[in-house]
Order: structure tokens, then C-alpha cells, then sequence
């Protein structure tokens, strides 16, 4: 599984960083990123939204090519990502609560704006709200969904600053890519 993350952190926390002439910081590393975002009814063929585990909102995304996966709205947590043999490539935990109360245990997390604790709840705010669907395309043949989490009253309780998470999920027919850009605005 590839990914990438470009993170673009907010004047506050770039003060830190060795280069002065820049406002903002970025980050590269490897590893699963979400996006998301609002509104869209009619979905590209091979994505559908359906009630999932406890009542939770999930995406499905079928590919041609027989790779599938599962994402839960709440999180935005990919909880199931199967190739075309139909192995499932993700672990979920068999006591995993899906109830909206709190984060989905296993699959693809989020971690969003900390990782571990600190001054807000563990690993942050981000696996434990509604993120929305902003756009379903098709691409090279996979439907390709895109999630998006904005601030509110809720993140501004912990974290006062202004954010657009985007979160693009594509199953492949022998892996899936997921690609995050996160902006942070203050």
C-alpha cells in the first residue's frame, strides 16, 4: 500500500522550523491519509453509501478490477480494503465499537491535529466526527471518493484554528493509494 501525506502547518506551530523565510512548515512521510468532504447525492459508478455497522453511514467502492473497500463515515476510517482474490488486507477488532460515541477500533485511523495525548483526547479529533463526501469520480477506471472535514465549534473547543482535511480514497486492482492533503489555516 503507497500514500503520501503533505501537511501544512499553521504560523504558531512553524515557528519552530529552521527555515524563517516561510510561514508554514511541510511534512512528508508515508502512510494512509484521509480527505473529505460535503454534499454529493449522486455518486460515480462503483461508489454507493449504505448503513453500515450500528446504523453508521459507509462507502463502498467496487473496482473493475475486484479490489474493494469500506469506509465509515464517522473517522473517515477505512475498516476494509479487499483485493481481487477477496483477502481483506485490513484488521478490525472483533469488539469494535460502532456507535458514534468512539473511534473505530482498527482499519485505517485518523490521527488529526496530534498523534498520542496530549492536551486534547488521544490522537486528536479527527476519528471521532462525521467527515462528509465532497466529491465521487472515477478514475483510470476506480471509483475514487473524497472526504472532507472542516473546523467547527467542536474541533475550535480544542483546537483553535482554521482547517480543510481532504481525504481521497481509490481501491486498485492490486493496492490501494490513498492521498491526504491536510491544510491548516490560523
Amino acid at each position: 500500500m503507497a500514500a503520501s501525506c503533505t501537511l501544512t502547518v499553521p504560523a504558531p506551530f512553524a515557528a519552530a522550523s529552521s527555515s524563517s523565510s516561510t510561514s508554514a512548515r511541510r511534512y512528508r512521510r508515508f502512510g494512509v491519509v484521509a480527505m473529505a468532504s460535503v454534499g454529493q447525492k449522486v455518486y460515480a459508478p462503483g461508489v454507493a453509501v449504505s448503513d453500515g455497522n450500528g446504523g453508521l453511514p459507509k462507502i463502498s467502492l467496487k473496482s473493475p478490477h475486484g479490489s474493494e473497500a469500506e469506509i465509515y463515515l464517522f473517522g473517515a476510517c477505512v475498516t476494509s480494503w479487499k483485493v481481487p482474490s477477496g483477502k481483506d488486507l485490513l484488521f478490525v477488532r472483533p469488539d469494535a465499537v460502532f456507535n458514534g460515541q468512539k473511534p473505530i477500533s482498527g482499519g485505517i485511523p485518523h490521527c488529526f491535529p496530534q498523534f498520542g495525548p496530549g492536551p486534547m483526547q488521544q490522537h486528536g479529533f479527527a476519528r471521532n466526527v462525521n467527515w462528509s463526501i465532497t466529491d465521487s469520480e472515477v478514475t483510470e477506471g476506480d471509483p475514487t471518493v473524497t472526504l472532507e472535514l472542516k473546523d467547527d465549534s467542536y474541533s475550535r473547543s480544542m483546537w483553535d484554528f482554521s482547517f480543510q482535511a481532504l481525504y481521497k480514497v481509490k481501491p486498485w486492482c492490486s493496492s490501494m493509494c490513498l492521498h491526504a492533503l491536510l491544510s491548516a489555516k490560523s
